[in-house]
């Protein structure tokens, strides 16, 4: 999988770095002695990360000095096009990423902000490495915003649903060749869960553990799928292909933001 520089060719890769933060945020915000395991769940095999912006340094002493902070929390995953649930201050910076968390902290005067990743890939194809700078910028009020674009996680639940029911059919009107390579991974992952263990906390609700394992599905098959170039023959074709893979994927981020939206305005998923 190539489209978003994911972290493995594991389908469980496809959660963004920014939802293993979203959730390690406020856990490491209340409890002592779990930093080391939230910087293992984010960075994977990447390079240490860094912060910049309203902060410099390095992504643990971030998650050191917001330490008893973290009041509200969520990972967003926008597109171009796509950025309903984003502030306005980062639209655009946050569409080109494909991720932004949004934090509100306490401790003195309340503050919102953004982190955006900005990633680089660096290595061979068999050998990726990814170096990874948070930009930290103050946003607006979020969560208003963000619960009237993402809605429940209830709800995110039954469309990804719907949504895995919908895919066989999705796949003949995308006319991906039941020969191809990318047909079979596919059928492999529609076959077989995805394994997020190491990718978020132990103790994610089962709701959102399994709205985020059938959105990182959804994904992968999204991912593979705009990888081949099917058999749309015409202009039409190729237009209602693209749109069905929209669709789906646009139903996973949403179901992967629900669920990882922490709010005093909502019950907590945790």
């Amino acid at each position: 999988m190539t489209g978003f520089g994911w972290r493995s060719p594991s389908p469980g890769a496809i959660l963004p770095r920014s939802v293993s933060l979203a959730l390690w945020l406020p856990r490491a915000s209340a409890r002592t002695g779990t930093t080391a395991q939230a910087l293992r769940s984010v960075t994977q095999d990447d390079e240490p990360h860094g912060v910049s912006g309203l902060m410099e340094g390095t992504l643990v002493g971030l998650i050191e000095a917001w330490h008893g902070r973290v009041l509200a929390c969520v990972a967003l995953c926008p597109t171009p096009g796509d950025v309903s649930s984003v502030p306005h201050e980062v639209a655009d910076v946050g569409a080109d990423a494909g991720e932004v968390v949004l934090v509100r902290l306490g401790g003195g005067v309340p503050v919102n902000v953004a982190l955006i990743p900005q990633v680089e890939q660096f290595g061979s194809h068999l050998e990726p490495g990814w170096h990874v700078r948070w930009e930290v910028r103050e946003v607006s009020a979020w969560e208003l915003q963000v619960l009237g674009a993402t809605g429940s996680l209830r709800d995110a639940d039954q469309e990804l649903r719907r949504a895995m029911g919908e895919v066989t059919e999705a796949l003949l009107t995308l006319d991906i060749a039941k020969s191809s390579p990318q047909f079979a991974d596919i059928v492999d992952i529609l076959r077989d869960p995805v394994d997020l263990t190491g990718f978020v906390p132990a103790d994610v609700s089962p709701r959102s553990l399994r709205v985020l394992e059938l959105a990182a599905r959804l994904r992968a098959v999204v991912d593979i799928a705009s990888h081949d170039d099917g058999g749309a023959l015409t202009a039409a074709a190729a237009t209602q292909r693209q749109q069905a893979l929209r669709s789906l994927d646009a139903r996973a981020r949403r179901a992967m933001e629900a669920a990882t939206l922490l709010s005093p305005l909502v019950p907590s998923p945790l």
